[in-house]
């Protein structure tokens, strides 16, 4: 690719960000990333916390807000121009609909919202998903295996693929173990 295209994306990328890092900056607390290979970054982010209490719901409130754009194609919930009143409702409720029932709910421990949470952590860093398995699933209730998302970026006129493995463990080390072996 030619430098003016790779800029050329980098603008659209920005454009279409659904979060802002300075918005996930409100709920979560960021520390300094730890290099631990030549091609892996890890950073340690706890949600923001008061004088007497954790804020979750805040965090979780985010996490909602950014459901549609995580599960759903742009062209999905992004044009709806047009639309007045009882139509835009409808359309609106449509959307929310379709988005939440490709989540699992029979199955506790699905990682659905790990991937999610992975997906705003990426793109508010300028990181665009351009797939995910949530937008490919035909039934809610079967899993699909394999890498949960990729992003791609723009960084010094070069074009990095991210592939993301979201993985929530207790233990740091056993998460790593199994988003290589994912």
């Amino acid at each position: 690719m030619e430098r003016a295209d790779i800029q050329e994306l980098e603008k659209i990328i920005l454009e279409k960000s659904p979060i802002t890092h300075e918005k996930l900056e409100t709920v979560l607390n960021f520390f300094e990333n730890q290099n631990l290979k030549s091609n892996i970054t890890c950073q340690y982010i706890h949600v923001k916390n008061t004088g007497d209490s954790i804020r979750e719901r805040d965090f979780l409130h985010l996490i909602h807000q950014h459901i549609v754009m995580f599960v759903l194609d742009f062209d999905e919930y992004g044009n709806m121009g047009g639309l007045t009143g009882n139509e835009l409702v409808t359309k609106f409720t449509e959307i929310i609909t379709k988005a939440k029932s490709k989540f699992q709910t029979k199955i506790e421990n699905t990682g659905e919202v790990g991937e999610l949470i992975l997906f705003l952590l990426l793109e508010a860093n300028g990181i665009t998903q351009i797939m995910s398995k949530m937008r490919i699933k035909s039934n809610a209730e079967m899993p699909v295996f394999g890498t949960d998302a990729i992003h791609i970026q723009s960084k010094n006129d070069e074009l990095i693929f991210h592939f993301g493995e979201s993985k929530m463990y207790d233990d740091f080390n056993s998460a790593v173990d199994s988003a290589v072996k994912s």
